[in-house]
C-alpha cells in the first residue's frame, strides 16, 4: 500500500485490461503517495473518461483529474473537450466555448471529431 511505483504498475495493468474504474482507483492511490506528473495525469484522466457512456458528463473525480491535467498541459485535447462538457452541463457556456474553441484551433483540418465539435460550439451559442 505504500509503494507508489507498484500502484502505478497496477494502474497500467488495469488500464490495459480495460478495467478503467480499477485503473482510476490505482492512480488515485499512487497520487496520495506522491503527486503524479502530466503523463500519468493524462493516463488517469483517460481511465476516467473511458468509463463514460456516450454523451455523459464526467464525474466530479474525473473533473478534478482533468483540471489538474489542464493546468499541467493547457493544450491537452482530452482535458479541453471533457472540461468543456462538464462546464456546459454546469451551465457555464462561456467556459465550455472557450475550451472547445481552443481545442478546435489545435485540431488538424481533417480531424474526425472536428464536425461534432463545431456542432457543439454552435449549439452552445458560439
Amino acid at each position: 500500500p505504500q509503494d507508489r511505483a507498484g500502484w502505478l504498475r497496477l494502474a497500467n495493468a488495469w488500464k490495459v485490461l480495460g478495467e478503467n474504474a480499477n485503473a482510476a482507483d490505482a492512480y488515485a492511490r499512487a497520487d496520495t503517495l506522491a503527486p503524479v506528473d502530466a503523463r500519468i495525469l493524462a493516463d488517469w484522466a483517460e481511465a476516467h473518461v473511458r468509463q463514460l457512456a456516450p454523451g455523459a458528463v464526467p464525474s466530479a473525480q474525473a473533473v478534478a483529474v482533468l483540471e489538474r491535467l489542464e493546468k499541467a498541459e493547457p493544450r491537452n485535447a482530452l482535458a479541453l473537450f471533457y472540461l468543456g462538457v462538464a462546464a456546459e452541463a454546469a451551465g457555464n457556456k462561456p467556459a465550455a466555448l472557450q475550451r472547445w474553441k481552443t481545442l478546435l484551433a489545435l485540431l488538424p483540418a481533417d480531424a474526425p471529431i472536428r464536425g461534432m465539435l463545431e456542432e457543439r460550439i454552435k449549439a452552445a451559442g458560439g
